[in-house]
């Protein structure tokens, strides 16, 4: 017994027992009134194999007029949307995918850039604090400043810094001054815990000499002076000598002039100067 598929315009003849399904079918193809060829596509699955007397027909579906239904007709191969849609997507893949190599590239070598000349910097910083100050010792505008985290009377302090190859600090312009205060603030535990410097009046009051008895400059002083109080004071109720030495610091850096002159035998921290060492070329 005989059973028939029709599929599109294909019809194909199968056998009751021949009824297993395929994974190919060929395409058979007829060339029309017209004299144009026409293309039938199969399914990649059907339920019998083409039979040699499958027929090809104008007719459409239920032997109607092909013309009459244009769906059922069967497009001629070509290369429409189904084709260039995949292509297009592949080259706009392939464009992003170029696009953000070429990025990442850019940025990889900015990140190496920037990372090289930070090490260049602080390579630079390194060499020269360590050939051109001593350990513990901060470079600034080629002099070496110890700040000390102990306290000592003036005298004393003097002599520490003399031993450890320099002397208490003599201020000469506002840079220095700024940045001496800002190295104190962030060394200071409350608003008394001040630093001392070169500076005196010991030898006659009124007169202050620097370590090096140069005379202090009036125009590059830095003496407290507000509505309250104006230094110095050679205030004696702590002392009865009076106060003859100058101390400095603050923990915020908004007023910079803040010397004040206290008692010598005061114990306080200290600044430290010496000149920095000049690294030789083959260092």
């Amino acid at each position: 017994m005989s059973a028939e598929v029709i599929y599109s315009d294909v019809k194909f003849t199968c056998s009751a027992e021949n009824q297993e399904p395929r994974s190919t079918v060929s395409c058979s193809h007829k060339q029309d009134d017209s004299g144009e060829w026409d293309c039938f596509f199969c399914s990649r699955w059907v339920w019998c194999p083409p039979m040699p007397h499958a027929s090809l027909s104008a007719a459409g579906p239920r032997g109607e007029d092909r013309a009459a239904h244009p769906e059922a007709q069967v497009k001629k191969p070509g290369c429409g949307p189904v084709v260039w849609v995949p292509m297009c997507l592949c080259a706009l893949l392939v464009g992003v995918a170029v696009g953000l190599g070429v990025l990442y590239s850019k940025q990889q070598k900015e990140k190496d850039l920037e990372k090289h000349q930070h090490v260049n910097k602080s390579s630079a910083t390194d060499v020269q604090d360590c050939k051109a100050c001593p350990s513990g010792w901060n470079f600034h505008a080629g002099k070496c400043y110890y700040f000390s985290s102990d306290k000592m009377a003036w005298n004393a302090s003097a002599r520490s810094c003399i031993t450890m190859g320099g002397h208490l600090v003599m201020i000469d312009s506002e840079e220095e001054q700024k940045f001496l205060l800002g190295e104190m603030s962030t060394k200071m535990t409350g608003d008394d815990d001040k630093f001392w410097i070169g500076l005196s009046d010991a030898e006659e009051e009124g007169r202050w000499l620097w370590m090096d008895k140069t005379p202090l400059n009036k125009s590059v002083t830095f003496w407290l002076t507000t509505e309250r109080y104006k230094e110095p004071d050679n205030w004696t109720e702590e002392n009865e000598n009076g106060e003859d030495c100058a101390r400095m610091g603050e923990r915020s850096t908004v007023n910079i002039r803040i010397w004040y002159d206290a008692s010598c035998e005061k114990p306080l921290k200290r600044v430290c100067e010496a000149l920095a060492a000049t690294p030789s070329r083959g260092l």
